[in-house]
């Protein structure tokens, strides 16, 4: 983890992965009047929706769109500097090797006097830098203390303890053999560095998925690129095509992964779950931008292809979390859960049913195929968690089998 010497040249890709600033005349005006809009009658989703907006408009400007690849773009810059900086690097040693040879009164190296080049102010300094990870940093607020970075994601490998998979906010994800002491992570290069869930298949724990994009309804919660699976327990990282198979005409994306514009960005995936017994069938729980608030396309999506295409088998509100019954693999839980709670339907009828999505729906075809279980989801949420609360993001466990108590179905929502 130490990589003080890449800070500078991850700083200016940072900047190029669309840290931008939105410098426009009337921006200061403008979001003083968000701010007032949101402290108006509008409720939170209409508050939520405005800061999805403005964290949009700050990575697409001065376009109406996120340039698609804009960060595979920047990643190839980021490794043409660091090319660029180890050949500056080999240069600057050559180049004292011989002033050092010279003014001892000797002859330098044939290979050393060959290469040229001087270090000039242009060349990166590899001594000014120093590592100060993992660790807490210290905040010049009083209030705050030793700050980090939220942990948004984590897998404990079933087959051995001591293997852990962590996921951060925007920080990608970490791999720890020895119960954490330590840390490493093979992610960098990953189109979005945001987690938002991790997953280990219990047959085979070398497969690993991490779900993109942050599900928490922040401001600054990063969009995602669709679903990364492993396949060699970590070692390396492979992009699944995410296609959909089944999206809704005018309200959902092709594919987890893009294309995008000005109106949907990266999805966000909260939870992502493999079948106990059927290892290619994976849920995921998906927050599309478009429908910040709830609506068709966001849900609970199921794949049969280890992610590589999906079925959306539940929808009407952002998808948060999935649970499969421990003692029966056909029952399965999930969860929607959106901040302003009384999402509409979408078009045709944006004016029906005011009372929304949000609660727990129940499956008990979790083991037939993912075709089968479109729309075998029925809500089962009771007082004082109805079907439609206000009950922004859900999150769901089971209790495990009590030999003590063998019919006991006990979920917690």
């Amino acid at each position: 983890m130490n990589r003080g010497n890449n800070a500078f040249v991850n700083f200016l890709a940072a900047a190029a992965l669309g840290f931008c600033l939105l410098a426009t005349p009337g921006f200061a005006q403008e979001k003083k009047t968000e701010a007032g809009q949101a402290g108006s009658a509008s409720g939170e989703g209409d508050l939520v929706r405005k800061r999805q907006e403005w964290f949009h408009r700050q990575r697409a400007y001065p376009l109406a769109h996120i340039p698609a690849g804009a960060r595979q773009r920047a990643l190839e810059q980021k490794e043409t500097m660091r090319r660029e900086q180890r050949r500056q690097a080999s240069s600057a040693t050559a180049t004292e090797t011989t002033a050092a040879a010279t003014n001892a009164g000797g002859t330098a190296h044939p290979a050393a006097a060959a290469v040229k080049g001087t270090p000039g102010a242009n060349a990166p300094s590899l001594t000014k830098w120093t590592a100060i990870g993992p660790m807490p940093t210290n905040s010049t607020s009083a209030q705050m203390g030793a700050v980090s970075g939220r942990v948004s994601a984590l897998a404990v490998d079933p087959s051995n303890a001591n293997t852990i998979f962590l996921g951060a906010a925007q920080g990608g994800v970490w791999k720890s053999t020895d119960g954490g002491t330590s840390w490493s992570t093979t992610f960098d290069d990953a189109k979005s560095l945001a987690i938002g869930a991790l997953a280990i298949d219990p047959k085979n724990s070398n497969n690993i998925y991490v779900g993109t994009g942050e599900e928490n309804f922040a401001q600054d919660a990063y969009y995602g690129a669709g679903i990364y699976k492993s396949t060699d327990g970590g070692a390396t990282w492979n992009q699944t095509a995410g296609t959909i198979n089944n999206p809704v005409a005018g309200e959902s994306i092709a594919s987890f992964n893009g294309p995008f514009n000005q109106i949907v960005g990266g999805v966000h995936v909260g939870a992502i779950v493999v079948h106990p017994t059927a290892s290619n069938r994976i849920y995921a729980a998906v927050q599309v931008f478009q429908n910040v608030d709830g609506g068709a396309a966001s849900g609970i999506f199921c794949s049969e292809d280890s992610g590589d295409t999906w079925w959306q088998v539940l929808g009407g509100a952002v998808g948060t979390d999935i649970a499969i019954d421990p003692g029966n693999s056909s029952i399965a839980y999930a969860a929607l859960g959106s901040p302003g709670g009384d999402s509409l339907p979408p078009s045709p009828n944006p004016t029906g049913d005011p009372t929304g999505q949000n609660g727990v729906y129940k499956t008990t075809s979790a083991n037939l195929s993912c075709l089968q279980q479109v729309n075998q989801w029925i809500p089962v949420s009771k007082a004082p968690m109805p079907i439609g609360i206000n009950s922004g993001r859900i999150r769901l466990d089971i209790a495990p089998l009590d030999p003590a108590r063998p019919t006991a179905k006990i979920v917690y929502a």
